[in-house]
């Protein structure tokens, strides 16, 4: 059910979010999305209530959506249209290192997290 509400919560963002991107400007909402993000994964990361992490869980995919649809369309806004396949290319590759990097540290470096 954790993994799921990660996914419901990038779907609901996709319905709301995304028009908000249009109506109020990409900028402030991606401000908002990384911050959302931020503050999320510090709560998350000193968490032991699994209904709070769910709740955690779920608003996470929803600022995955600011952060990463809107961020991106924002980012791709600025740049030369030549450039755009480029720039979307090393973001989504640099994002997918840092998830790499995260299972490469639980798995070798740090043997301290625990189980939901």
């Amino acid at each position: 059910m954790v993994g799921a509400l990660f996914l419901v919560g990038i779907v609901i963002g996709c319905l709301t979010v995304t028009r908000l991107g249009d109506i109020y400007g990409r900028k402030p909402l991606f401000q908002l999305g990384l911050l959302l993000h931020i503050l999320v994964f510090s709560v998350l990361i000193f968490n032991t209530s699994i209904p709070l992490a769910m709740l955690l869980i779920f608003t996470s995919g929803y600022a995955v959506t600011m952060k990463i649809y809107i961020g991106l369309t924002y980012n791709l806004e600025m740049m030369p249209k030549q450039q755009q396949v480029i720039a979307s290319t090393c973001q989504f590759c640099f994002e997918s290192l840092v998830f790499v990097f995260c299972c490469f540290y639980f798995q070798h470096i740090s043997k301290d997290w625990r189980y939901l």
